[in-house]
C-alpha cells in the first residue's frame, strides 16, 4: 500500500506537469505559433495522466481492502482474555485444534484456565431451612481450611435462585472483600453469615444468641433428639430441639444454656453414666 501511495504522488506530479504543458500549448495555439497536432499531443498527455491518477487511486482502494482482510485474518489468530488475571492451567499446545465446545474428536474446548485473584468468591451450599436468613449484601466471615486461625471479611453477592432438591440446599456466592495473597482458587472455606447489628436504645428488644454444635454431637436416644453432656467424666443425655445441619454444624434452638461440654465422637453407643475421658483434637 505504501508503494501505491508513492506511485500516486508521482502520478500527481506528472498530471500537474501535463496540465501546465497543455495550458502553454493552448496559449500558443491561439497565437498560431504551434500546429494543431502539437496541441492534440498535449491534450492526450494530460488525459493520460488524469486517467493514470484514477487508476492509482483505485489501486490504493484495493490495497486498503486487502489490508483490512489480512488484518481481520490476523486478528482471528490472536486469543485475548476477557479480563486481566493469572493463568492457572494450559489446556492446549501449539498445533492443537481448538473448538468452542470441543465437539469434534481430537479437539479441546479451552486454551487456558484463568483466574482474577481480585474478584475471588466462595460458593457455599446453605440448608433450605436457613436460606431465609441470608440476603444479598449481607456481611460474612470466611475461614479458610488452610488458615483456620485467620478470618477474612466477605459479602453476599448472590443467592442463586434455584435449589438442589437432592441435598435440600441453595447455593450462595460470597465475595471476599479482603485482598490477601494467601487466598487461592479452589481452597476449602467455611462461611459464617453475620446478622445485622441489633438496634440500640432503651426500647430495643434483646436478640437471642444462636447456638450451634457440631452435627455429630446431636444423636437419637429413646426416641428423642439429645446431646450427650459430659459431667464429672460421665455421660448424661440432654433432650434438645435441633434445627437442620448447615456447614457441618447444627443449630440448637432449646435445651442448652451454653458452656456445656458435649460428646462429639469416640463413643459408638453412648449410655447414661458411661465413664469417658475428654481428649483435645
Amino acid at each position: 500500500m505504501q508503494a501505491a501511495r508513492a506511485n500516486l504522488v508521482q502520478g500527481e506530479a506528472e498530471l500537474e506537469d501535463a496540465r501546465s504543458s497543455l495550458k502553454r500549448a493552448q496559449d500558443l495555439a491561439r497565437q498560431n505559433f504551434i500546429s494543431g497536432s502539437a496541441l492534440d499531443t498535449a491534450e492526450a498527455r494530460y488525459n493520460k495522466a488524469r486517467a493514470q491518477i484514477d487508476t492509482l487511486k483505485a489501486q490504493i482502494g484495493v490495497a486498503e481492502a486487502s489490508y483490512r482482510v489480512a488484518n481481520g485474518a490476523f486478528e482471528q489468530t490472536l486469543i485475548r482474555a476477557p479480563f486481566a488475571g493469572i493463568v492457572l492451567t494450559k489446556s492446549a499446545n501449539v498445533g492443537d485444534i481448538v473448538t468452542p465446545f470441543s465437539s469434534a474428536s481430537g479437539t479441546t474446548g479451552a486454551v487456558v484456565t484463568m483466574a482474577d485473584l481480585t474478584t475471588l468468591e466462595v460458593e457455599v451450599d446453605v440448608n433450605e431451612a436457613y436460606i431465609g436468613r441470608v440476603r444479598s449484601g449481607q456481611e460474612a466471615r470466611i475461614i479458610l481450611d488452610a488458615y483456620p486461625d485467620t478470618e477474612f471479611r466477605g459479602r453476599v453477592r448472590q443467592v442463586v435462585p434455584t435449589a438442589d432438591r437432592q441435598r435440600a440446599t441453595v447455593q450462595v456466592k460470597v465475595s471476599i472483600t479482603d485482598r490477601d495473597p494467601r487466598i487461592l482458587p479452589e481452597m476449602g472455606a467455611r462461611v459464617d453469615f453475620l446478622a445485622p447489628e441489633p438496634p440500640r436504645g432503651a426500647g430495643a428488644a434483646p436478640v437471642a444468641p444462636v447456638m450451634r454444635v457440631p452435627a455429630a454431637a446431636v444423636r437419637e436416644h429413646d426416641g428423642q433428639t439429645v446431646v450427650w453432656l459430659v459431667r464429672d467424666g460421665r455421660l448424661e443425655p440432654r433432650p434438645v430441639a435441633a434445627g437442620p445441619v448447615s456447614g457441618g454444624y447444627r443449630e440448637i434452638r432449646s435445651g442448652l444454656a451454653g458452656g456445656e461440654l458435649v460428646l462429639v465422637g469416640g463413643v459408638e453407643t453412648p449410655r447414661p453414666g458411661l465413664r469417658v475421658r475428654t481428649a483435645t483434637p
